[in-house]
């Protein structure tokens, strides 16, 4: 029997390896590395919840301006938590950014800037995130979790008309077996492209 995917709880988001950000200011007073109880957020005793998790339950992303993203993100990212709760926070996040895409241009940056996060975060520890904890299944089983972070990049880039950087995230998302929501479109475009190459 495979053994367990090992869950590892950082003292913040920019302590998980392969993921490019920056600290926050004082981590002294954060207690990293083992599993617990921490307080409830909502003061009713304790829970298995890390910090970063409770915190990222409550914030809703309906109400929140495009200034307030980042803010309400570093609190989370401040926080103790898994790569999976980061994930998390991060998917709630562009979720609901990009259907509200169309009332706030100023939207735009910020999904692109989260969304990246979140792929980088993926590439760099997908099993983690889809298994943690419970058994690695055989390689030809092993079905990860949807990260829409992919797709959303993959159309933004592709509107705007940023082919090479299209191209670059459907690859990426291929390598993480995540195309398949949007292979249809990739191979639309690369149709079009070996179209207007051949005129």
């Amino acid at each position: 029997m495979p053994d367990d995917v090992k869950t590892h709880l950082y003292r913040c988001f920019s302590d998980v390896p392969g993921v490019e950000h920056p600290p926050p200011a004082n981590r002294s007073n954060v207690r990293p590395g083992k599993y617990g109880m921490w307080p409830s957020l909502d003061g009713d005793g304790h829970t298995s919840a890390s910090l970063a998790s409770q915190t990222a339950g409550q914030i809703d992303w309906n109400s929140v301006a495009p200034g307030e993203v980042a803010e309400r993100l570093e609190a989370v990212f401040s926080l103790p938590g898994t790569p999976s709760d980061y994930h998390f926070a991060m998917l709630g996040c562009y979720d609901k950014l990009w259907k509200r895409r169309g009332e706030e241009p100023g939207f735009f940056p910020v999904i692109e800037q989260v969304c990246r996060l979140d792929v980088q975060l993926f590439d760099n520890h997908c099993d983690e995130i889809s298994f943690g904890g419970r058994p690695l299944p055989p390689e030809n089983e092993r079905r990860h979790v949807r990260v829409d972070a992919y797709r959303i990049l993959f159309r933004l880039y592709l509107e705007e008309g940023f082919l090479p950087d299209a191209l670059d995230i459907a690859s990426r998302a291929s390598r993480a077996g995540q195309g398949s929501s949007f292979q249809d479109e990739v191979n639309e475009l690369v149709q079009r492209l070996v179209g207007e190459l051949s005129e």
